[in-house]
């Protein structure tokens, strides 16, 4: 017979029960034998591997809490229109994590008003409104009730816009059909904190230049300050007649090669036909907002004698 089946046969098959002996040492920390029967892993060991095991469960209940909070929040910002007494259910955070990432999405890619355009800022501030109306009724504060206008204020002030650009257009139709322009008119923005009164008024006038095309003396405006209503007014010269170019004289021989060449040139001094018009612009602050918004008035005038 072949010895080497001789050998295979003689060895005992292992009974069932019989632990086997693959790990001999502690499956953490590979230093105390164990017996791999009962245990993979020393007492020390599995002492640490428990306490870990309890503080992920911690952690992990934590974020399901914050993630409902948020949630909860996101809810009550969407049905803040029809919402009721009854507070909102919470939902539960693994049905609703595509909407806690749009939630704090939305939130990490806010922008300040004054960065926002167009459309994006209409959206921003009809959710502004939407908001104090929501906290008004909240608190019961009643909202600030616009003052009436006397005449002289309507005198003064002209005729109110919704928008700058309808003012504008405004201004345009008038410069086509008067000689003379005469125009008072006025809208309410809501205030920015990083545009001063001096700042508007700049801002105001160079869109007059560019958008309504109204021609004035832009780089010499007189500037005043009212104190009392804190009011910031320009004054400029209008300059609708054009411009009239006067030679400067020259004193000294005429026979100056300099002197003849410059006369030759025809470079002169631009002045301003007089047409006895001046266009004022005023900004000043606005509290007639009926959310007790903090607004900028901004009147543009044009005279003529």
């Amino acid at each position: 017979m072949d010895p080497t089946l001789l050998a295979s046969s003689s060895r005992s098959p292992r009974t069932p029960g019989t632990p086997k002996r693959d790990l001999p040492f502690c499956a953490t920390c590979r230093k105390v034998t164990v017996n791999p029967a009962s245990f993979k892993n020393c007492p020390s060991c599995r002492e640490t591997n428990r306490k870990k095991s309890q503080l992920a469960a911690r952690r992990r209940r934590e974020r399901q809490r914050r993630v409902s909070d948020v949630n909860t929040f996101a809810a009550l910002n969407r049905n803040s229109d029809d919402s009721d007494d009854a507070p909102p259910t919470r939902p539960q955070p693994k049905e609703n994590q595509p909407a806690v990432k749009a939630a704090l999405a939305k939130k990490i890619a806010a922008k300040p008003l004054r960065e926002l355009e167009d459309e994006e800022k209409r959206v921003a501030l009809a959710q502004l409104k939407n908001r104090l109306n929501i906290v008004l009724a909240q608190t019961g504060a009643k909202p600030a009730t616009r003052p009436a206008t006397t005449s002289s204020t309507q005198t003064i002030d002209g005729k109110q816009y919704q928008t700058a650009s309808a003012m504008y257009e405004s201004l345009k139709r008038r410069m086509l059909v008067q000689k003379k322009l005469k125009f008072h008119g006025h809208h309410a923005i809501v205030a920015v904190s990083t545009i001063s009164h001096a700042q508007r008024v700049q801002m105001v006038a160079n869109d007059l230049r560019k958008i309504a095309r109204l021609s004035f003396e832009h780089t010499k405006g007189n500037e005043s300050h009212d104190f009392q209503t804190m009011t910031r007014k320009l004054t400029f010269q209008c300059t609708c007649l054009g411009y009239d170019q006067v030679k400067p004289t020259m004193k000294g021989n005429a026979g100056d090669l300099i002197k003849m060449a410059r006369l030759a040139s025809g470079s002169g001094i631009m002045t301003p036909r007089v047409c006895g018009g001046k266009i004022v612009v005023s900004a000043g602050d606005d509290t007639t907002h009926p959310l007790n918004l903090l607004g900028q008035r901004i009147v543009v005038s044009v005279e003529h004698n």
